[in-house]
């Protein structure tokens, strides 16, 4: 079965959260038991910790289903700034 790709947009700041929250929760509640979860973050050029914290929040709640997630494509700013903030291992873009 195909993974679910969910292509991240240009700005993830708090300003955006709360509505992109609601999209991903929409996404996720529609998927099958057997599918996995792509991240395409390669538009991503402004992410703050909000954004850093929904990611976070994304690939917990992957976990919590025991869904495989992988990153399509990452953008220079969301490795550094998961970098920064100590939480590449936690999003999985350490050695992805």
């Amino acid at each position: 079965m195909d993974a679910l790709t969910i292509k991240l947009p240009a700005e993830l700041e708090i300003s955006e959260v709360a509505q992109y929250h609601t999209t991903l929760v929409e996404m996720l509640s529609k998927l099958d038991p057997q599918q996995n979860i792509q991240i395409d973050a390669s538009e991503l050029w402004r992410v703050d910790t909000a954004g850093i914290q929904l990611l976070v929040a994304l690939v917990s709640e992957a976990s919590t289903q025991n869904r495989q997630l992988s990153w399509q494509k990452k953008s220079v700013e969301l490795t550094e700034c998961a970098q920064r903030l100590g939480l590449s291992d936690i999003l999985l873009i350490a050695n992805s």
